[in-house]
């Protein structure tokens, strides 16, 4: 594979069941965005041979199949930094994205906006769907037409100085003080540049070991180490409508153009 032939590369863990909603996935994908963007795809999965080799026939020299042991939870979403580092070099997209197996594409990505969005940093995170809040005017009016999240938020902020399921447990590294608690990102979708991914993936990587060698665990896994960098490195931030979920009001003005699934329905939505 030529080193530029990709503009994009999304990886996902998906070991066990969750190869099935990886393949539904990528069929969304397929049926919502053109062929102009350029996408490698990168999977770490114990089963393969669940894969349809419709599915692998299309995709061709663009899927790249990391045969991984599936591990008890949360292992296979916590060890994701460590798991990316592994074939880092195999990685050939400009841009890098990480996207959770049960994700439905519903629109079309311009991959313009995305690049962009990274910055000199180049990191880009996801608000996380659950504690965005609209701002300006609209966040009063939010309010007033919803009294039970007014409640519930001015409660959060003063319990632990902002909306998010912050680590608190001093002793994790992926602890984050209450004064560095600003705003929270989701675990599913975030994406960069390769370098600096490698480094995020690095960093992290390190951390959730040092963890797991004093038995601890942070409260969300890998989502609340990557909010600890987040904390730390102020990246560039977009709005929720890359995992996207239709039950929260909150994002009713957004254009979904990722969607989680609800693996515990058959409507599509986030937990």
């Amino acid at each position: 594979m030529d080193e530029h032939h990709f503009d994009l590369t999304i990886f996902s863990v998906a070991t066990d069941r969750y190869i099935n909603y990886w393949s539904e996935m990528v069929e969304s994908y397929l049926k919502t965005n053109g062929s102009e963007l350029k996408v490698q795809w990168i999977v770490f999965t114990d089963k393969s041979e669940l894969i349809n080799p419709d599915l692998i026939s299309k995709l061709g020299n663009s899927l790249l199949i990391v045969e991984t042991p599936h591990q008890e939870w949360p292992l296979p979403t916590l060890l994701r930094y460590k798991f990316f580092l592994s074939i880092a070099d195999k990685v050939l997209g400009r841009v890098v994205m990480h996207l959770d197996a049960d994700m439905l594409f519903l629109g079309e990505l311009n991959f313009a906006n995305l690049e962009s969005a990274l910055g000199q940093k180049g990191v880009a995170l996801i608000k996380h769907p659950g504690y965005f809040r609209p701002i300006g005017i609209m966040k009063p009016l939010f309010y007033l037409s919803n009294l039970k999240y007014a409640a519930k938020d001015l409660k959060t902020y003063l319990r632990f100085g902002g909306l998010g399921t912050w680590e608190r447990n001093k002793e994790s590294k992926a602890f984050v003080p209450r004064s560095q608690r600003k705003k929270y990102v989701c675990g599913g979708t975030w994406l960069g540049r390769r370098k600096e991914i490698s480094t995020l993936c690095k960093e992290l990587s390190q951390r959730i070991d040092e963890d797991l060698a004093h038995g601890i665990v942070a409260i969300f896994h890998d989502e609340s180490h990557l909010n600890w960098y987040q904390a730390r490195n102020h990246f560039h931030l977009l709005d929720p409508d890359l995992c996207y979920d239709p039950t929260y009001p909150q994002l009713r003005n957004l254009k979904p153009k990722i969607q989680a699934v609800d693996k515990n329905s058959d409507k599509k939505w986030i937990r």
